[in-house]
């Protein structure tokens, strides 16, 4: 049986990014029976996909891509950021007695996966690469009507500490923001 393969992206990997970006966004938020516009979801799809929207991406400082393989092909990956996070994470680190945070920004697994072992592999690296890279907590926003993946979330210990909005196209969302304490002994 083939392993599961966690590999930092390089920028040769751009298209690969956005083609399973875009395909896992639209399979996850488009389907026919879900409540956002298409044209709202291709407004997004266009701003955040591209060959070249991913190499500038990997390009920002703080910046970092987990591709996640399994029979040499990609079936997702991740995207952690070092940036400044909102007041609620803000608040949530410090009343926990910690300094560093990372976002993760993207963590996406494409469908015929879900559910086969593959979100938990890249999960662990992602925890695993903040941990070395010296974080203390990383933090994320979910959209409040996602509950299968809230509910992966909070199996990976994140708790929720506040809200944001998140605008698809034109329509502006709420999403739940989470928090999880980096411990070696938590993986």
């Amino acid at each position: 049986m083939t392993e599961f393969i966690v590999v930092r992206a390089q920028k040769s990997d751009a298209t690969g990014l956005a083609e399973i970006g875009a395909s896992t966004f639209k399979e996850t938020f488009g389907a026919e029976d879900d409540e956002n516009d298409p044209a709202d979801l291709a407004a997004y799809l266009t701003g955040a996909f591209s060959a070249e929207i991913q190499t500038k991406e990997m390009e920002q400082v703080g910046s970092y891509f987990l591709l996640l393989y399994r029979e040499d092909k990609i079936i997702g990956y991740a995207r952690l950021f070092d940036c400044t996070p909102p007041a609620d994470v803000q608040f949530a680190v410090q009343s926990a007695a910690l300094t560093q945070s990372i976002e993760l920004v993207r963590f996406y697994i494409i469908r015929e996966w879900q559910g086969r072992g593959a979100a938990g592999e890249l999960m662990k690296a992602s925890v695993m690469l903040a941990q070395t890279l010296g974080y203390e907590a990383l933090w994320l926003g979910v959209w409040q009507k996602n509950p299968r993946a809230i509910a992966f979330y909070r199996k990976w210990g994140f708790e929720k500490v506040g809200q944001w909005t998140f605008t698809l196209g034109s329509d502006v969302q709420t999403d739940d923001l989470m928090l999880r304490k980096i411990e070696e002994e938590g993986l």
